[in-house]
Order: structure tokens, then sequence, then C-alpha cells
């Protein structure tokens, strides 16, 4: 990979720059320098490089993510780098890729519409072939940079470390300790991957390990039944179901028995309900009696609405008439008296006109005198507008003229005052002219002084860091000593107490094996839980007991209900008897009745006397005249057989309701013995699962060691024979409790045995740390002795320097002594700060130069400014002399004005002639208007009179017609009513009337609505006592309704019981159906767990820790090696003498092999700075070469100022430069050294052409 050309515009400092490598100078020589002042742009060129190809820069790592100035965005981001008041920037490389290629990479960026204050858009890249122009860019900016990484061949990393050579990281290098080192080559070496891969194994087997452990704390946790156990469970569950089928079967029965008792009430409720509603509509018809009065009233009124209505139009009419005809009568009084004033008014407006038309004549002669003198005052006006803007002019110009000869007469006192000052400050300063004179001489002078004063501070800085790194040394060396003895010390002490637990943990596992320890405790574990079970046995049996006698007094109660309610079944039967006979004999009476009633209303058709009976043809009729019962006698009978039935399902109800109570006693005492049935069962069931487990832990407790730790010998000591033992809790209290103390006796001996195996291997482990970390200060004392001799031989050379340097300051000093003597801070504040008195003497003789300049200056510009000051004052005397006249003009012609407005005055009384003019002309308007409107009002008024008279001769026509009309109308209406034979008066009927059609017909809907209503009851009473009567004759043999509701809940009641224990045993069956799952997914699960942590913890083992040390010391080591042999290969030839080498036993360290001393090993701090500088190049140069094994690089910048060699070793690592160069690589050098620049040729030098704006261009070497 070659760079052809690196181009850019707007990057920081640099507005646009070219360096063009493949023609031109840069072509031919091939290794050129980058030279400038500090902060030109130097760097900016290689932030180009990297930006066109990478959208990266090696100097934002690193950098704070804040926003930066104006271009809102933060300081890490590649686009900070945009030229501040640019719109656009650019950055583009030429190069030859991996293929040969030639290639150019461009990285654009620009701010919204190209506009300075548009926000900054998101940055661009290319990737072109020069050749042919074809496009090798992605669709997005990340394909782009994975295209040119392809091409270069090199990520960003590599590139920085084989193209851009930072010498300065490699003297960091050297000067640092071993952790510091081994941090600055994982990142120059880019192999912080290894301590990644390191800390990824330790996590990696910590996790495999804890999700072992987790999986085997989840196995622990499942819980399964025994084979046993869970048969019980299944047979169990099958009784429940086929209980539970009878159970509803049953109840599905006893349910089609209420419903029919449900159905029989709800039918006699609606049989009531509709009696009620019967009762309601007939009591409803006979309240409705009046309204049926009014219906038929106002049905005879509504024949006499036609000719009521014509009686009341023609009286509305006749009323109206009258009312009109007396407004008339009125309007013609009031229209005949505002005729006669306004004609008054018209004779009050006629004097008033001749009065104005008098005044006007006598006033015409004094308003045309009053126009003369108006035209002779506007004439003076207009000559006092010219006198006073004559005034004005010559006023404005005498101010100018007076401002301008103040202004200089200031301007003039100014510079006498200035310089006054100036003549007191040279002669007060006249000791700064011998070091004004010769400013150069001394400003080369103190240049020398203040190079030497840091030279001393530096060798002073040098001295004091050795003797202080001396001293550190000695004090190391000694703490490690003694840490050396205390971890002596405490390496015994580990290795006793390990021998004391070991001793210990084989003693206790004589005694009982881990094992044995395990298989005791889910022994008892289990016979804890079958005391348990036994506990729950007993207080089942003594709750069961309790039950079963509860039951068996309930059964006794309900035997004593059920006789009392049979003698209430009995009594209610004797009366519903009585009472069907009364209702037989009241309904034959009431069809008597209604046959007597329907005859008595057709005698009358039937029997005519004289005539044969059409029934028997006797001629002889013997009731002719007697009197049958009426309606009134009909409407009792049914009343009193409605009261009757009532009373008759009334007590019908109470007989159902003890017929039910006798059924509910029944099924209560049959549930009871059920119950007592169950519950006998259950406790038969309960003594057996006691024995059984009592004869389990007899079989179990054979062994009489743990009989005796239990308190006893037999097991019937123990546990009684019977779970209805009055001290059988008790009894199961005490064993639990016993076997609980052996449980956790055991528990914790299982857990003190684990305690003092982890506690093993922890001392263990410690002390393989003090071993370890013993042999690390042992190694660590053997290096600080060796630092300690270097540091001592660097204080002794720092001492030398700092005695040539003092000699040459103080010959320096007595060279400026006598430019400076009469300074009062010389020499003092010279040695506080050289540079800042430098820039105080240079301003001292800046200014003295610049106040003898000012003094010639100031004195030319005091004679110019007196010769203006005399031009001035005779044009000042001139303009006051043309003001005084013109003001002199103004005034004459200001008093003839008045005199002429005074005489105007006077003729007009102190009024304008507008003003009268206009009051005269506004006055005879006023009296003409005046005289017009009186005109037309009187006028107008006349025409209103006339016609006011006209309509009350109309309406007296029309109210006589009016009232003739009435008259015959209400005739009319008269006879009407009497035809009609209506007994209301005309009031009456007007009221009967105004109610409306509509009134009359929502009353007549009324009546038929209640007359329709006791017809519909009628029918419902009828129907419904069918129904009921149909119902009754389909009773079931059993219906007593409370026995059925009592066999219903008890039948629930044990459907629920059967419910719970059918939830209770399927969850039981399903809880251990899940585990059985669990436990199934579980243990493929573990099995390969157990492989995959084996797998992990020995690969951790192997290069795995937490800080990742482990495999990066052992990677590092590898390409610490690799980079020595390459460094050596170029310090050969840098400089022979050495080589480079790891200390042995010290994977980090350094040192340096003397070949001119027999191959003597010597510290890396024992190098002078040149040393250091060369052997840190042949470094850097080493890595380029790594970093570039498989990419050949043919492009090299290297950011150092080569400062810290003499002119050999200069020469020296200049050839190697100059061998890299023939070897056909292009080099670039950033250095401030100007031999470098002299040696090399030619220079890309960047020059500043103005604040914050550098040029970039080519210069060759003088």
């Amino acid at each position: 990979m070659r760079v052809l050309a690196i181009r850019g515009q707007n990057l920081a400092s640099l507005p646009t720059f070219e360096i063009d490598l493949e023609h031109g100078p840069l072509a031919d020589t091939r290794i050129f320098t980058i030279t400038g002042p500090t902060g030109a742009g130097k760097s900016t060129l290689l932030d180009a490089l990297c930006l066109a190809l990478y959208d990266r820069s090696p100097r934002l790592f690193g950098a704070k993510e804040v926003l930066v100035g104006d271009l809102e965005v933060h300081g890490a981001d590649p686009r900070s780098i945009m030229r501040r008041g640019s719109a656009e920037a650019m950055a583009e490389v030429d190069f030859i890729g991996v293929e040969r290629r030639r290639l150019r990479a461009t990285w654009h960026v620009w701010r919204a519409r190209r506009a300075l204050d548009g926000r900054i858009q998101n940055q661009r890249m290319r990737l072109i072939e020069i050749e042919d122009g074809r496009d090798r860019s992605g669709s997005t900016k990340t394909e782009t940079l994975a295209e040119i990484e392809r091409s270069v061949g090199l990520s960003f990393a590599e590139f920085c470390r084989a193209a851009l050579l930072a010498q300065g990281d490699f003297a960091a290098f050297l000067r640092s300790s071993g952790d510091e080192r081994a941090a600055l080559l994982e990142k120059m070496t880019g192999t912080d991957i290894y301590r990644h891969l390191s800390q990824g194994a330790f996590r990696r087997a910590k996790r495999e390990v804890e999700q072992l452990a987790e999986l085997e704390r989840q196995l622990d946790q499942r819980s399964l039944m025994s084979e046993r156990d869970r048969n019980e469970v299944e047979q169990r569950l099958g009784r429940i179901v086929e209980q539970r089928r009878a159970l509803t079967d049953a109840m599905r029965e006893i349910q089609g028995l209420l419903e029919w008792h449900s159905n029989l009430e709800a039918l006699e409720q609606e049989y009531e309900a509709v009696l009620r509603a019967l009762a309601d509509a007939e009591r409803a018809w006979d309240e409705a009696a009046a309204l049926r009065k009014v219906v038929n009233l106002g049905e005879q009124a509504e024949t006499l609405r036609p000719v009521f209505e014509a009686e009341h139009r023609a009286k509305i009419q006749h009323t109206e008439s009258v009312d009109a005809l007396r407004s008339a009568a009125q309007n013609e009084v009031e229209a005949h008296k505002a005729k006669d004033e306004s004609k008054d008014r018209l004779g009050r407006a006629e004097e008033a006109r001749a009065a104005v038309l008098s005044k006007q004549q006598a006033l015409t002669p004094r308003l045309a005198e009053a126009r003369a003198l108006t035209f002779q005052i506007a004439d003076w006006e207009e000559r006092l507008g010219q006198r006073e803007l004559e005034a004005k002019d010559a006023r404005h110009q005498f101010d100018e003229i007076s401002a301008k000869r103040t202004e200089m007469e200031r301007e003039l006192e100014a510079n006498n005052a200035s310089l006054s000052e100036i003549d007191r400050w040279l002669e007060a300063s006249a000791s700064m002219a011998p070091l004004a004179e010769e400013w150069p001489r001394w400003q080369d002078a103190l240049s020398r002084f203040a190079e030497n004063q840091q030279r001393i501070e530096a060798v002073r800085g040098r001295l004091v860091a050795a003797e202080h790194a001396a001293e550190e040394e000695r004090a190391e060396l000694g703490g490690l000593v003694h840490q050396r003895s205390t971890l002596e010390r405490d390496l015994e002490c580990a290795r006793t107490a390990l021998h004391e637990d070991e001793q210990r943990l084989a003693e206790e596992r004589r005694e009982a094996s881990p094992a044995a320890i395990q298989a005791a405790l889910r022994r008892a574990g289990d016979e804890i839980s079958s005391l348990e079970r036994m506990t729950s046995i007993v207080k089942e049996t003594a709750k069961a007991e309790r039950a079963r006698l509860a039951e068996a007094r309930r059964f006794r109660a309900e035997g004593r209900g059920q006789q009392t309610q049979r003698r209430a079944l009995s009594a209610q039967r004797r009366r519903v008897t009585k009472l069907k006979a009364y209702i037989a004999a009241t309904a034959l009476d009431l069809e008597v009745a209604t046959a007597k009633n329907r005859l008595s209303k057709e005698r009358a058709t039937l029997l005519i006397p004289g005539e044969p009976c059409p029934l028997c043809g006797s001629r002889t009729h013997p009731r002719e005249g007697v009197d049958e019962p009426g309606e009134a006698r009909i409407a009792a009978l049914r009343r009193r057989l409605r009261r009757a039935r009532l009373k008759r399902n009334h007590v019908r109800q109470r007989a159902r309701d003890a017929r039910e109570a006798v059924g509910a006693h029944r099924l209560a005492m049959e549930s009871a013995q059920a119950r007592m049935g169950d519950l006998t069962h259950q406790l038969e069931r309960l003594s057996e699962e006691w024995d059984r487990r009592r004869e389990t832990l007899a079989t179990v407790w054979v062994d009489s060691t743990l009989l005796a730790r239990l308190g006893t010998s037999k097991v019937a000591g123990l546990i009684p024979r019977h779970p209805t033992d009055p001290e059988a809790q008790a009894a199961l209290a005490r064993a639990s409790a016993r076997l609980l103390t052996h449980h956790e006796t055991l528990g914790a001996k299982a857990q003190e045995d684990e305690r003092l195996g982890r506690r093993i291997i922890e001392r263990r482990e410690h002390i393989d740390a003090l071993a370890a970390e013993r042999e690390s200060v042992i190694e660590g004392e053997r290096v600080r002795e060796v630092r300690s001799a270097a540091a001592q031989a660097n204080a002794a050379a720092a001492r030398a320097a700092l005695q040539d340097a003092n000699r040459e300051q103080a010959r320096v000093l007595e060279e400026l002594r006598p430019p400076l003597c009469s300074r009062a801070d010389f020499p003092d504040r010279l040695f506080d700060s050289p540079k800042t008195y430098q820039a105080l003497c240079a301003a001292d003789a800046n200014a003295y130069r610049n106040a003898r300049d000012q003094k010639v200056t100031r004195s030319e510009e005091r004679a110019r400014i007196q010769a203006a000051l005399e031009l001035l004052n005779h044009a000042w005397v001139g303009a006051r002399g043309s003001l005084a006249r013109a003001d002199e003009q103004a005034n004459e012609t200001r008093s003839r004005l008045s005199e002429l407005k005074a005489a105007r005055s006077r003729h007009l009384d102190g009024r304008t002639l507008e003003e009268v003019e206009a009051s005269a002309k506004a006055e005879l308007e006023r009296t003409e208007q005046a005289h017009l409107e009186a005109q037309r009002d009187f006028s107008r008024r006349s025409e209103h009179a006339a016609r006011a008279s006209e309509r009350r001769s109309n309406l007296e026509e029309r109210a006589h017609t009016a009232a003739t009309q009435h008259v015959e109308a209400h005739a009319r209406l008269e006879a009407a009513m009497s035809q009609a034979k209506i007994d209301v008066t005309r009031t009456e009927l007007a009221e009967i009337l105004g109610r409306g059609p509509e009134w009359l017909e929502t009353r007549r809907i009324h009546v038929r609505e209640r007359q329709a209503e006791r017809a519909r009851c009628e029918a419902l009473v009828e129907d419904r006592e069918a129904r009921l009567r149909a119902h009754r004759d389909k009773q079931p043999a059993s219906a007593d309704r409370q026995a059925l509701e009592t066999r219903m809940k008890s039948r629930e009641a044990e459907l629920d019981a059967l419910n719970a224990g059918f939830v209770t045993e399927s969850a039981a069956l399903k809880r251990d159906d899940e585990e059985r799952a669990a436990v199934a997914r579980l243990e493929p699960q573990l099995a390969a767990q157990r492989i995959e942590a084996a797998t992990w913890c020995e690969m951790n083992s192997i290069i795995g820790s937490a800080d990742g040390k482990k495999f990066r010391t052992f990677a590092q080591s590898l390409s610490l090696d690799a980079l020595l042999f390459m460094a050596n290969r170029h310090l050969a030839a840098l400089r022979p003498r050495y080589r480079l080498s790891r200390v042995p036993g010290f994977d980090m360290e350094l040192q340096i092999t003397d070949l001119d001393l027999g191959e003597e090993a010597r510290s890396i701090s024992t190098l002078s700075g040149g040393e250091s500088f060369l052997i840190s190049l042949a470094l850097a140069l080493g890595l380029s070469s790594l970093s570039s094994h498989q990419v050949e690089v043919d492009s090299l910048f290297i950011d150092e100022g080569f400062g810290s060699l003499d002119e050999d070793a200069l020469e020296t690592a200049l050839s190697v430069l100059d061998q890299l160069q023939a070897e056909g690589r292009t080099i670039g050098i950033i250095s401030h050294v100007p031999e470098v620049a002299e040696r090399v040729g030619y220079q890309v030098r960047v020059a500043p052409t103005s604040p914050g704006s550098s040029a970039v261009f080519i210069a060759v070497a003088r």
C-alpha cells in the first residue's frame, strides 16, 4: 500500500492544500520533512489521511463527547475538524491498494443548503478507481468503509501502527514499569484480544458452574410420590368419580320434583294476581260513571258547534267594529289639533327669515374692507417668511463656524498636553535609550539567557528526580526485605493451620463417612414425615368422632320434628275439605241468581198478559210482578266465592308446607344416618392407616442405638396402639422432637465436615499465593538493587551537567549588565522568569521608540492645527455680522404685519373674515331650512286630518251592520239549544266546546279502555283457574317440598365434599406428573451441563483469569519476542553496540546487552537521551514491520523531532531512514530540528498566513 497524494479543504486551520507524492520533487526524493510552528496544522495533514481512509483520526481518541462550538457535534466526532466559518470540508487520498490499482478515497461533509447557518450533515465517503473512474463505493458509509479497508489491506489500528510511527509511545514504553509496559504493548500491538479471551474464559467457566449448581438445586427441590402412594391416590379418585355420578342422578330426580312445586307456586301467584287485577278493573269501572256522563254531555254539545261558532264570530266582529270607531274618532281630534300647531310654527319661521336677510345687508360694507386688509396681510406674511429663512441660514453658518473653532481649540489644547506628557516620559525614561538603540543585540542575549535557564531547570529537575529515585529505590529495597520476612512467617503459620485442619477432618471422617451421614439424614426426614402424618391421623380421628356424635343428635331431633309436622298436616287437610263444600254451595247459589236475573230481564218479551207462556203454554203468569235478584246480589255472591277460593288456596298452601316439612325431616334423618355411616367408615380407614404406619416405624426402629437415642428400648414406649388414646398426640410430639434433635445433630455434623473441607482448600490456595508472592518479592529485591545503582549514576551525571549550565549562564549575565544595570529589578526578576523579563524589556524598548516617534508626529500636527484655527477666526467674525443684519430685517417685517392684523380685527370684532362670512351663511341656511320644513309639516298635517274624518265616517256604518248580525246569530243559537233540549247555559256550552273534539275523544277512549280492561281480567281469571286445576291434577306421589329441599341440600353438601376430594386428589396427581416431567427434563440438561462445565473449567485453568493477565501475559511475551526480534534488526543499523532482550524471569522487564563490553547486561534506565531515542525508533520501525507483515506498506510518517540526538547519532538515524527510502518507501518526518530539514532536503512547510489560517507549500532546504 502506497500513498500517492493527500488533499484537503477547510480542515482545521488549512483552507486548502495538496501534497503530491507521485509527481514533483517529493516523488523524486521520497523522503521529506513536515515543518512549521506549533499549532500551524502539521498534524492536520495526517488527520486528512486517516479521515479519507477510515473516517477516524488518532487525535480524536479519548475526546470528551461534549458539543463543540457552532458545529453542534461532540469533540470525538470526526466532523468537528471542519474549519469554522465554512460550509463544507473535504479530505482526499490517492493510493495504490493491495490489488495494485490506483484508487481515490474521499471524505466529504457539509452544512445544510451549503449555508453557513445550516445544520451540519452526516459525512459521505466515496472510493473510485482513478484510471477508469469506476465507483466502488457501497450503498452506505459502512459498506464503503469496509471496501476501503479491504483495498488498503489494514484496519485502522494496524494502519496507525504500520504507517504512523509514534516514537513517543515507545519512549514511554521504555520508561514504564512492568504492568504499565504490558498495557502500552497491548495498545500498540493490538493484543488486547488475548486479555478479553482470558476474561471471557473465566466468566464463561464461572457462568457454567453457576448454571450447573442451579440445575442441581432445581433437581433437589423436586419431590416425587412413591408408586404405592400414587396407586392409593388413583384408587381414591376412581371411587370419588363413581360416587359423584350416582349422586348427580339422584339430584336430577329431586330437581324435577322441586320444579313441579315451583311451577305450582308460580301458577297460584298468577291466579291471585289476576283476581286482584279483576277487582281493580271493576272498581275503576264504577269510578268512571261521572266520566261517562261528561262524555254524553260533550257528544250532545258537539251537535251545536256550527251555530255556536257563528254566533261567537258575529259577537267578535261587533266588538271589534265598536273599538275601531272609538279609536278613529280620537285620531280625528288629534289630527286637527296638530294641523293648527303646524300653522303657528310656519308663521314664526317666516318672521325669522326676514330678520336674517336684513342683518346680512347691513354687514356687507364691513366685509369688503376686511377682505382688502386680508390681502395685504398675506403679502407681508410672505415677506416675513423670506426674512426668517435668511436669518436661519445666517445663524446655522455662524453655529457651524463656532463649533469648528471650538473643536480646533480643544484639539490644539490636547496636542499641547500630549507633547508635554511625551517630553516628561522621555525625560523620566532616559535610561531606556541604550536598550532601545541596540535592542536586537540585547534580545538575542536575553533569549540565550532564557534557554540556559530552562536547561538549568531541566538539569536540576533531573538531578532531584534522580536523587529522589535513588532514595525511593533504597526505601523500596528495605520494604521488600521486610515484606519477604513477613511473608515467610505467614507461610509457616498457614502450613501449621492446614496440618491441623487436615488432622481434624481425618478424625471426623473415621467416625462417620459423608455418605453415611447423608443416608441417616434422609431416613430421619422420612421418619419425621411419618410421625407428622400420624399426628394428623389423631386429629382427624377426634374430629370424625365428634362429627358422628353430632349427626346422631341431629337424627333424633329431626324425628321429633317430623311427628309435629304430620299432626299439622292432618288439621289442614280437614279444613280444606270443609272449604271445598262451602265453595260448591256458593257456586250453585251464584248460578241460580244469574239465571233468575237473566229471566227477569227477558220477562217483558216472553210473558205477555193474556198470551200463553212459550215454555208451559199457561195463560196465567204467577211471578209477573215479583222482583228477582239484581246485579248487587250477583256481585255479592261472586265476591263471597272469590274469598272462599282464596282462603282454600291459603289452607292448601299451609298443608303443602306441612307435607314438605315432613319430607324434609325424613330426608334429614336419612342424610344424618348416611353421614354417620361415612364417618364410621372414615374412622376404620384412619385406624388401618395408623396400624400400618406404626408397624413400618417398628420395622425401621429395630436398631437399638436409634431407640436409645430416642429414650426408650421398645417402639410401644413411643407410639400408642390406637389413635384414640388420650396420650397419642403428646407421645407423637415427644417422638418428633427427639427425631428433630437427632436430625439437626446429623445436619450440623455434615455442615461442619463440608466447612472443614472448604477451609482446607482455601488454606492450600492461600499457601500457594504466599509462596508465589515470596518468589516475586525475592525477584523484586534483585531488580531494585540494579535500579538503585542506575539511579545513583544518573544523579552524578545530572550534577556535572548543572555545573556547566551555571557557568554559561554567568557569562551571559555579565554581557547583559551594561544596558540593564539601571533597572531596579535586574537581575532578580530575570532569574525568576527570563521569558517574562525579556517581554518586559521588549515592551520598554518599543515604548521608548514609539514615544520618540509620537513626539515628532504631534509637533507636525500642532503646526497644522494652528494654521487652520487662524482661518476659522476670520470666518467667524464675518458670519456674526451677517446674522445681526438678518435679525434686524425680520423684526421690521413682524412689526408691520402686526399693525395690519390689528386693523382687520377692529373691523370684524376680533374674528377672522372667514369666520364672519361662514357664520352669516350658516345663519341664513338655518332660517331657510326651518321655513321650508314648517311649510312641509303644515301640508302633511292638513292631509292627515282629512283622511281621519273620512275613516270615522266609514267605521260608523260598519259598526251598525255588525250589531244587526250579532243579534240575529244570538237568536239562532237560543233556538238550537231549545230544540236540542240540552240543560246548560251559554257559558257552560262555551266551556264544553272550548275543550275541543280531541279532549272529548280522549275521555271517550278512556271509558272504552276501562270497559275492555274489565272484560280482559274476567277472561284471565277463567284461564288461570283452568291452568291451575290442570297442574294440580299432575301432582306427584312424593310432593313434600321441604323434604325435597332438605334432601337436595344434603346431596349438594355431599357433592361439594366429593368435588373437594376430587380436586385435592387430582391436584396431587397433577403435581406428581409435573414433578416427574420436570425431573425428566432436568436430568439430560444436568448431564450435558456437567460436561460443559468441566470443559470450561479446564479451559479456565489453562488461560482464564478475572483480570485477563494469565493469557495476556503469555500472548504478550510472544508478541514482545517478535517485536524485539524486528527492533534488533533496525537497532543493528542505528546503534550496533546494543541489543534489546527480556530480563530472565520477568516477562515484561527489558534490558540492554552492551556488545562492546563483552555482552554485559544493562538496565534501560542507564541509557542517555539520544540512545533512548534510537532504541525507541528501532522499536517503532519493528512494530511497523510486524503490523505490515502481510501487506507491504510503502509510506511511513514519523512523528518525532530528533532533538535529543547529537550530530553523529542524528546522521546514523537519518542514514537508516535513507536505507528505508532506498528500499522504495516514502517517508515523511514531522520535526522541529533544523539539521533534519537541511539533511533531508525537501520540506512540506505549514506556515500561518493569518490568525487561524495556514498555507501548505513545498520548499527546498537551504
